[in-house]
């Protein structure tokens, strides 16, 4: 079966077309990318998180996503206050 696998960090976006036998699961695919550090990353198939022992389909796409920097609620309220007006 053919899968993708896409990871980004600051310096790049990596996206890597690999082979897999067929029931294969992520961690297994994962383990063939020895030199990605993907340990404590949360993992999603197109968009919705899995884990690590969902069996894959042809065509998946694994995406390993990065932890946030902070808090969208926070950044929100960061960008936010400037523009109100004080009273």
């Amino acid at each position: 079966m053919k899968i993708e696998v896409v990871y980004g960090d600051n310096q790049q976006q990596i996206l890597m077309n690999l082979t897999v036998a067929e029931g294969s699961s992520i961690a297994i695919a994962l383990q063939q990318l020895p030199d990605l550090q993907w340990d404590n990353n949360a993992i999603g198939i197109f968009g919705s998180g899995v884990s690590l022992d969902r069996v894959l389909e042809d065509g998946d796409r694994i995406e390993i996503y990065r932890p946030l920097k902070i808090d969208p609620k926070v950044a929100r309220k960061a960008r936010v206050k400037p523009l109100r007006r004080k009273h």
